[in-house]
């Protein structure tokens, strides 16, 4: 199982290499793929475009436990690794048992984004994850990671107003051997905030990063990446690296934040089949 899973994701690693540097395709081989599990979620976050456009409330076309078992095995064909999101996945009163799931199928990396306010309901999903990748708001021991065997990254999301609870966020991670990952928050549109972009605080948060970095701190992200977000210099995107599925099985093509579906994956019942239908309907919108 496991060189079959080593395979799978070198083989996909190295078709991209090779499709990147001789330019012979810009759809590459899937990474992992973003599940969104459902967007209902407590929390009210003002970066947040679920809960701007009412989602994390009114939103409720999930799959029920059956068809997103048989979505990840759909998913299992084309990649290893899984991450799931929302909203807030541990609303899902079948969130454990999708996890296991997962890992019965064989995925080598199962990861779960969570706001960690449910989790003290949902200990058992520990024991099926691979990564965590929490915010901030938690008061568990840190020491669960080695206990239950999992990596944790802690997602910071920055406005031009909380740069300076980032940092202590970031002096928290640093202290527990937690990873740190930063996000810059986009404008409601999905645009660069200027305000964040032009902020010498912001940028010397990221240079922080980056000297962290290099003393092989736990950093999220490469060199070359913090230098993009620093600057918010333009960069070359490949979206089918980390393709990204709705709660109700749509593909996005090209990427979630254009809002933009390829097709329903589960039952459509194969992803390649469902981006060659997104790449036909980006070519309509884009010739029209």
């Amino acid at each position: 199982m496991l060189k079959e899973l080593s395979f799978r994701m070198v083989w996909n690693y190295l078709y991209n290499f090779f499709a990147v540097t001789f330019r012979r395709t810009g759809n590459l081989k899937p990474l992992f793929f973003v599940l969104y599990t459902n967007l209902r979620c407590h929390f009210q976050c003002s970066y947040c475009g679920f809960f701007q456009r009412g989602d994390t409330k009114n939103y409720t076309d999930d799959l029920n436990t059956e068809d997103m078992i048989k979505l990840l095995r759909i998913i299992r064909k084309d990649a290893t690794a899984i991450y799931f999101t929302g909203g807030e996945p541990l609303f899902r009163k079948d969130i454990v048992e999708i996890l296991k799931a997962a890992k019965e199928m064989g995925f080598s990396s199962i990861t779960i984004n969570t706001n960690m306010h449910l989790i003290d309901r949902r200990m058992e999903v520990l024991d099926y994850l691979t990564n965590l990748v929490a915010s901030y708001d938690m008061s568990d021991n840190p020491t669960l990671q080695k206990e239950k065997g999992f990596s944790m990254t802690v997602n910071c999301v920055v406005t031009p107003q909380t740069i300076p609870q980032a940092r202590k966020v970031l002096n928290f991670c640093l202290g527990h051997e937690i990873k740190f990952a930063v996000v810059p928050a986009e404008l409601e549109d999905g645009q660069i905030n200027q305000e964040l972009q032009n902020s010498p605080e912001y940028q010397e948060l990221i240079n922080d990063l980056i000297k962290a970095k290099k003393k092989k701190k736990r950093i999220f992200g490469s060199t070359a990446f913090l230098k993009k977000i620093r600057t918010f210099e333009r960069f070359d995107c490949y979206p089918t690296l980390t393709p990204h599925i709705y709660p109700n099985g749509d593909l996005f093509y090209p990427c979630q934040p254009l809002d933009t579906v390829a097709a329903n994956l589960l039952k459509i019942g194969n992803y390649a089949k469902a981006l060659q239908i997104g790449n036909k309907r980006a070519w309509t919108i884009a010739n029209v």
